[in-house]
């Protein structure tokens, strides 16, 4: 049986869903990796996994953030279109499919992750000769559906409702897989703990080096620095000296932190440099932007030495480290000539001993939200 599948990403929360944040800074939670991949590319092999190879994803979010280009993949028919667009757009590649000789179109749009068992669902679809299906957990409907290729009215209902009521009332296919409504940072940092405790399909990406310690390939780690499983660090990440790693913290690809800095039961998102000497616990930290999960909150962090980004490409990041290095060596001649010695107490060089002010820290999302400061997410040890 011919079954392929579209997803729809990217969309912001319809009105009836205003208390739900499924972004973080501008890209979709479903976008964002978690213990090295994308949830997108998860999805997707489980597809593949089900036999279905065909998949067309429509994504209204902006494809020139770093993190949504990073998300594309070849096997996977991409197409960039506008939230205005994006049901016309649906129905149009509903159509496409059809006329090419799909049989079945799975159709979900992602914001929550779940791991829905694809062949019982089909087989429920013929069993119970629906019209559409519509999967559902245990706690309440998913954007998830099964359409028969012969019911093209019955898609362009769903579509024009904006997948919010079927044509014709059908009996739903409830999963007993794991599921994550991913409507804030607390549940991202919910889904990466439950991958730690093998409650989900997610598997981090990388070598696991100790029990419960995962790291990624390029990963370089200060030999000071200190691991607790569970733990991941993710590919060409920089972990300097003294830092901590420890409860169920994620570290993802090309980030850095800095000396003497601890994460506790946080992630760092890629292409993200926490500064030196901070605590980082309960939060979601990338873009230049800190999530609480504690105090559901987020900030937007001016002062680059608490938290900055990584160039987005590698040519960029050559370019920063070579800069790095041109300001390094002429302190090290003028020491030498000096005859000045470092301590065997003092860290190493690379930890500066930079300046910061934890007070940089602004622009509260929510008006609504408690006030939260630099202070209660990232504080100065001293």
């Amino acid at each position: 049986m011919d079954v392929r599948a579209i997803i729809l990403t990217g969309l912001a929360p319809e009105e009836n869903e205003a208390s739900a944040d499924s972004s973080f800074s501008g890209v979709p939670f479903s976008l964002l990796p978690v213990l090295g991949r994308p949830l997108l590319h998860r999805i997707a092999d489980r597809l593949n996994d089900a036999g279905i190879d065909s998949i067309s994803v429509l994504n209204a979010a902006s494809g020139e953030l770093p993190l949504v280009q990073e998300a594309r993949r070849a096997d996977l028919k991409w197409r960039d279109v506008s939230s205005e667009q994006m049901w016309r757009a649906a129905e149009e590649q509903f159509d496409e499919l059809v006329q090419s000789g799909a049989e079945m179109v799975l159709v979900m749009r992602l914001g929550a992750y779940a791991e829905v068992e694809i062949d019982p669902l089909l087989q429920f679809h013929l069993d119970k000769r629906n019209h559409v299906t519509q999967v559902a957990a245990s706690d309440g409907p998913l954007d998830f559906f099964v359409l028969s290729a012969s019911r093209r009215n019955d898609a362009a209902f769903l579509f024009r409702n904006k997948l919010a009521k079927t044509r014709v009332p059908a009996p739903p296919f409830v999963t007993a897989g794991y599921v994550n409504s991913l409507r804030n940072a607390g549940d991202l940092r919910r889904l990466v703990q439950d991958a730690f405790a093998l409650k989900t399909a997610i598997q981090p990406l990388g070598k696991e080096v100790r029990p419960g310690i995962w790291v990624a390939n390029g990963a370089k780690i200060h030999r000071s620095v200190r691991m607790v499983a569970p733990c991941y660090i993710g590919a060409f990440s920089k972990i300097r000296a003294g830092a901590l790693i420890t409860r169920g913290s994620a570290i993802e690809h090309h980030a850095v932190v800095d000396c003497g800095t601890v994460v506790e039961a946080s992630t760092l998102l890629p292409l993200s440099c926490l500064g030196p000497g901070l605590d980082l616990t309960y939060s979601v930290v990338g873009s230049r932007r800190i999530a609480s999960v504690k105090y559901g909150a987020e900030l937007e962090v001016e002062d680059e030495a608490l938290v900055s980004s990584v160039p987005s490409t590698s040519m960029l990041r050559t370019l920063s480290n070579a800069a790095g290095l041109l300001a390094f060596v002429p302190r090290q001649v003028v020491r030498g000539f000096s005859g000045s010695k470092a301590r065997k107490t003092q860290v190493a060089s690379e930890c500066p001993s930079g300046n910061f002010d934890p007070g940089a820290a602004a622009h509260s999302v929510g008006q609504d939200r408690p006030a939260l400061t630099s202070g209660v997410v990232a504080r100065a040890r001293e």
